[in-house]
Order: C-alpha cells, then structure tokens, then sequence
C-alpha cells in the first residue's frame, strides 16, 4: 500500500503453526494408560489357560505371569471352575498396561450347559452396569477417555474343539455376539491335517453366516495387497478361526515331528497375537463401546426417562 508517496510493505500473513497434538496425546495416554480385557470361553479341556500363558509371554515376564496367576487363584487349579479375572500390570513402549484376562469356567464343568452361558452373559452385562454407573461420575484424574480405561469386556476368545463344532458352541456363539466382540478359535488344531483344518474352518463360518453370528474382524498388520514378508501361507484358507495350539515350553513332540507353537505354518498363535494386541486392540474397544451403547444403556436411559416422566405426573 502506498501511504504519503511511500510504499508500504504488508504485514506477514501469520504462518501456520503447529498445535503439537501428537505430544500432548502421547502425554496423556502415558499418564493414564490404557486396558484390555480378554475373556476365554468354551468347552472344558481345550486348553484355554495354556494358550493364554503362550499368548501373554512376549509381553509378560513369566514369573510376573505366575505371580499374577497365584494371587487371583488360591489354590490354582488343574481346570478353571468358576470365573477368574487374571491381571497383568505392564509398561511397553513406556505405556502402562493392564492386561486382564477373565478365564470363565468350561461348559461341562459342574454345571448345566444353559446356567453356564447365563453366567457369562450376566458377568459381561453386570460390566455394562458398572461401566454406565461410572461414566455418570466425574473422571478419576482427569483421565475421561473412554478408549483408554474402563472395565468393560474388550474380546472373547471362543474356543472350539477340533474335529467338533457342537450346535450348542452355535448357540453360545449367537448369544454372547451381542454383548461382546466375538473370536472363534480352534483348539489343539496340532490334532488336525492341513486338509482337516481348512474343511473345519469353512464349516465354522458357514455354521456362523447361517445363523447370523457377527464375528469380530480383526485387522490384518499384513494387508493382502502387501508384499508377504514371513512364511508362506500353508493350506486354502486363512483365519479367522484361528486354528492355535500351546505349549508350556513352546512346542509339542510327537513320533512324527515337533509342532512349534510360534512358527505360524504349525500354528495362529503368533498370528492372533499379533492381529490382537498390535493392530487391533483401540478399534476393539470402540466397537466395545457401540456394543455397550447398543445391547444396555441406550435401553436403560430410556427406561429411566420413561421413570422419570411416569413419577413426574
């Protein structure tokens, strides 16, 4: 602009600056954490609390993991016969960790098939209950995210006996689908041929479809249109379920051979680890959340304004 003959140069337009998101989230993840809670569900003698002591080792030392197990089974026990919440307190990549693990008895174990499953819908709802409680309270520490801490069941890990799909392991599936982020697993699947384990596992997801069972999909760290970078896949299919096997000592001898528990051509272990936890555990605890608002406080809020009115009047 031109002012008394002279030109006067602009003013700078302000230049974009940077809010420094990424530092304050990660400032405030790491104050406050986050927690995971998987549950274990399904016939008794599949070997569900094996497989969880493989599936946490990379992350929990194992005298923390025998520790943590003493202290929440007193005495511990052969198999599992009423529910146990396993807690293992962590710090990785500098986040603290609490990994909860909620081993639920197997149906068959002095108990009738249908008063199993209603316990394990009821202790899943009955953490609804708290979690809608908690949430008309203020924030402990300032920490209100809800993707970071609240003590909702995050993914259950249905197990299925190999060779076996029962229509009542259908029918558990179907129920339990509505409250939580499902997982169909295959257990000792070291007992199946490669031919017996693709078979079995298009017999699963075609028992699923048919009745309308919802499974949890877990996101692949591997997209199909990446270049593959570990071993070949073996077989015609692909999880889920996810066909595992466990071992106290990571691998299972045989006459014929040795089965390796980590090495994914013997077993999805090391695959649902890393489809679980590295990829897959924030947008599992959101759809927690949806489900959550969906199968209990949407009805409950509008049961309790319906309350409101009727003692308004």
């Amino acid at each position: 602009a031109r002012i008394g003959g002279v030109m006067q140069s602009e003013p700078p337009l302000a230049t974009t600056k940077s809010l420094r998101l990424t530092a304050q989230l990660q400032s405030e993840w790491q104050k406050a954490g986050i927690n995971f809670r998987v549950m274990l569900v399904g016939e008794s003698g599949l070997g569900k609390s094996t497989f969880t002591r493989a599936l946490f080792r990379p992350y929990v030392p194992e005298q923390q993991m025998s520790e943590d197990e003493r202290i929440s089974r007193d005495p511990i026990r052969a198999r599992t016969t009423k529910i146990h919440e396993i807690v293992h307190d962590i710090e990785n990549d500098g986040y603290p960790i609490e990994f909860t693990v909620v081993d639920c008895p197997g149906y068959g174990d002095s108990m009738d098939s249908t008063s199993w499953i209603d316990a394990i819908v009821k202790y899943i709802t009955s953490r609804f209950e708290q979690h809608y409680v908690a949430s008309a309270s203020p924030p402990v520490n300032g920490a209100s995210n809800g993707l970071q801490r609240d003590g909702l069941v995050h993914v259950c890990l249905y197990f299925i006996a190999a060779h076996r799909l029962k229509g009542i392991d259908i029918e558990f599936m179907q129920r339990l689908e509505k409250h939580v982020n499902l997982v169909p697993v295959i257990a000792k699947a070291d007992t199946m041929t490669i031919a017996e384990r693709d078979s079995f596992r298009r017999l699963i997801l075609s028992e699923l479809r048919h009745r309308d069972v919802r499974i949890f999909e877990l996101e692949d760290p591997h997209p199909s249109d990446a270049p593959p970078s570990g071993p070949m896949r073996v077989g015609t299919t692909a999880p889920p379920p996810f066909a595992v096997c466990a071992a106290e000592d990571g691998n299972r001898v045989y006459p014929w051979g040795v089965c390796n528990v980590e090495d994914p051509s013997h077993s999805d272990l090391s695959v649902l680890r890393s489809m679980l936890f590295a990829t897959s555990m924030l947008s599992a605890k959101r759809r927690t959340l949806q489900l959550y608002e969906e199968a209990y406080a949407a009805d409950r809020r509008r049961r309790e304004h319906a309350q409101s009115l009727s003692q308004s009047r």
